[in-house]
């Protein structure tokens, strides 16, 4: 598993949510082709993955792949697997690209066929939700996903009051179990850039 010093190098090599993100993002309306994740609360959410011998991982919501690529380089997952409706390509105008050795599923991931792709799957250790972000959407995806077996199910968007994102927020709120938070409220370059946070969700058992 990686060093804290490790992923803090990773990091250093990569674009995260930055200013220059989120100008772009309002120029445009769309997200740009990097990390949608702030680096502060990503180098965390890592390290979270390294503490707890996370070798599986599911991603729900890809966008451009930066995410699912830039975790697989930093602990080279035994098994890697998304789920996508490839807004990126046909909203955002970006290519996605994730490592060969993914396990894909192109679509909805309300979808019977998700569901069954799901079943065939079989245990992940770590299923990070971060798709559409309306509360119905994150709901769905969360409940579905908790029929399947699985260590941990993890939220992207999960705090601040940026409209865009509250969904994922109020379906954290609600959750019972064990739940851990990830979110450093003063590591925002700008304050027009939204509060973000990660959210790690396991049954109270």
């Amino acid at each position: 598993m990686p060093t804290q010093e490790q992923i803090q190098q990773a990091l250093a090599t990569v674009q995260c949510w930055d200013d220059a993100a989120q100008i772009s993002y309002e120029a445009q309306g769309v997200p740009p082709a990097c990390l949608l994740q702030n680096p502060h609360e990503l180098a965390d959410f890592c390290a979270w993955i390294a503490a707890h011998g996370i070798r599986s991982f599911l991603e729900i919501g890809i966008w451009s792949g930066h995410l699912t690529c830039f975790l697989d380089q930093l602990f080279d997952f035994e098994r890697l697997a998304i789920c996508d409706a490839r807004m990126a390509e046909t909203v955002g105008r970006h290519s996605i690209v994730v490592p060969a050795k993914t396990e894909c599923f192109w679509g909805s991931s309300h979808s019977i066929e998700y569901m069954a792709w799901r079943q065939e799957l079989g245990p992940v250790d770590l299923v990070l939700i971060d798709a559409e972000h309306t509360y119905e959407a994150v709901k769905q995806d969360f409940l579905i996903n908790q029929r399947y077996p699985q260590r941990y199910i993890a939220f992207h968007d999960i705090a601040g009051e940026n409209p865009a994102t509250a969904g994922s927020r109020r379906v954290w709120q609600e959750l019972s179990g064990k739940k851990t938070e990830i979110i450093h409220p003063v590591a925002y370059p700008h304050p027009r850039i939204p509060m973000m946070g990660f959210g790690i969700w396991s049954p109270d058992v």
